[in-house]
């Protein structure tokens, strides 16, 4: 039992709360904090303390303390931003982990690293959820740099809108938000994930517009037993017969992911087949052996399926229920924009898009991943002339200047500074800078991994390394090559690298 409980400040990270919380309780580790009060039985080393919302720590907190789970969820953590990119599949993942009852694989965490602003710093010292969400290089209140790196203007733009993003608490999953985000010319992909994301909406919708017109999310069905606390759609808070309060978004609890106390005493088989009656119109006619082994299942239609368990478990079904009538297909591209069906022939679509006057025939089920038309907002490159119109709208100072053989191909650019260097599209919509006029050198930036490096206990990721230095995957990865060439680090994995021990 907790000696002294202290209550989080205002949109503080869950971890910085854990770690007032030992300091409070006389540890000066949050890491041995949870061994001594959450998990006795075991070593430090398997202790995972996330910073992300996916810590599994959450429910004991909630539990001991008398804390409302929604109410640390949505405004201790980044889950409100995060969830509107997500599947509704994914959200119930996460809700799922939470809960202490994970099904399926693990979610990745959205926040590998804790930044803060000097100056929100020297008003109260604790870590904010802002200023850690995926992307986010810049204070949305006081415009200064979180990470020691130079910010520019769209930094701070790009801070605001997240911050007001995650404020807002949006109430969709990825598909509603592609279907209006579309319609108002964002390119939103179910993959998008939450840094491009913000990128897209930035340039064509305010996030109240956004709030707005939406629309409604599903909402979770009355069930015997269950009675709603509050919230809706992606995160719900409910209170079971027995006593336990949880919560799960609407879809997860309508496909049977309901009270976690009274589910951790069935078996992971008996979950899924409780999963499988939930979704209803499947006759599961094999044993349940685990998430990557196939499950067969029996459709209404008569097809038997073989399919991956997991698979099932995120969305995939019997290919009849993906057969669609010329006016189903017609309603539903329709949502995306000014889309005209031309024609439809074994799962193909030929598509007008009535604001260009142009078609394009493509995939059905390809086309609702990325809904927008393929002549006029290409995402492959097709030829020089659609590369140099890319460039000049990413970024004008930037000129194209030749050697174009396809997407996955280097070319030459040159910088208004008169520099010329070859880089590919993928990179140069990530990352549109000229080495030159870059402020750091790769001296000072290894001296900044180095003093990064310092603080961590365990090996670092390329992806960590590249998001702390808010450059490209490339950079980073370079940078850690050369660190391990020079002798000042060592590879200890498949991209992941720690400092050496000097003797």
């Amino acid at each position: 039992m907790l000696g002294i409980l202290l209550h989080p400040y205002k949109n503080e990270l869950l971890a910085s709360w854990f770690v007032r919380l030992a300091a409070q309780n006389g540890i000066d580790s949050p890491t041995r904090f949870l061994k001594a009060y959450v998990c006795p039985q075991k070593a430090e080393k398997a202790i995972q303390n996330t910073l992300s919302c996916t810590n599994q720590y959450l429910l004991y907190f909630c539990e001991q303390c008398g804390f409302s789970l929604y109410d640390l969820l949505v405004n201790h953590t980044e889950y409100p931003a995060i969830a509107p990119f997500l599947t509704a599949y994914q959200q119930s993942k996460i809700m799922l982990s939470v809960s202490g009852v994970p099904m399926g694989s693990s979610i990745n965490r959205f926040i590998k690293t804790a930044n803060v602003c000097p100056e929100c710093q020297q008003e109260q010292p604790y870590i904010r959820v802002a200023h850690n969400l995926p992307g986010v290089r810049a204070c949305w209140k006081h415009g200064c740099s979180l990470d020691g790196m130079p910010v520019t203007p769209e930094d701070v733009a790009y801070a605001r809108y997240a911050h007001d993003f995650w404020q807002a608490h949006i109430d969709c999953d990825i598909k509603q938000l592609m279907r209006f985000a579309n319609r108002r010319g964002a390119n939103l992909s179910r993959y998008i994930g939450f840094e491009n994301g913000i990128l897209e909406l930035m340039k064509v919708v305010s996030v109240e517009e956004l709030k707005d017109g939406v629309g409604s999310n599903e909402t979770a069905k009355p069930v015997a037993g269950y009675t709603i606390l509050q919230g809706a759609g992606n995160i719900t808070e409910f209170r079971h017969v027995c006593g336990t309060h949880f919560c799960m978004n609407a879809n997860g609890f309508n496909l049977g992911f309901q009270c976690p106390h009274c589910q951790a005493k069935m078996t992971e088989a008996e979950r899924f087949e409780n999963y499988v009656e939930h979704v209803g119109g499947y006759e599961l006619l094999s044993p349940y052996e685990g998430m990557a082994r196939n499950v067969r299942l029996r459709h209404t239609c008569g097809k038997v399926l073989e399919i991956r368990a997991f698979d099932f478990l995120g969305g995939s079904r019997c290919r009849c229920n993906y057969y669609h009538t010329p006016q189903e297909i017609q309603n539903t591209i329709r949502q995306f924009g000014n889309f005209k069906l031309v024609k439809y022939q074994k799962e193909r679509v030929t598509i007008l898009h009535e604001d260009c006057g142009q078609t394009f025939t493509i995939g059905y089920k390809k086309f609702l991943l990325r809904p927008w038309c393929k002549k006029c907002k290409p995402r492959f490159l097709r030829s020089e002339e659609t590369l140099r119109a890319e460039i000049k709208e990413i970024a004008p100072d930037f000129e194209y200047i030749g050697g174009f053989a396809g997407s996955g191909s280097s070319f030459t650019i040159r910088h208004k500074c008169g520099y010329e260097f070859q880089r590919e599209i993928y990179e140069f919509r990530k990352n549109p800078t000229c080495p030159r006029c870059s402020k750091f050198t790769s001296g000072e930036k290894r001296q900044m991994f180095i003093r990064y490096m310092k603080q961590k206990t365990a090996p670092v990721t390329i992806r960590e390394m590249q998001e702390y230095s808010g450059g490209s995957y490339d950079a980073a990865k370079r940078i850690l090559q050369k660190m391990a060439e020079l002798q000042i680090a060592e590879r200890t994995g498949r991209g992941q690298y720690r400092l050496k021990e000097r003797g």
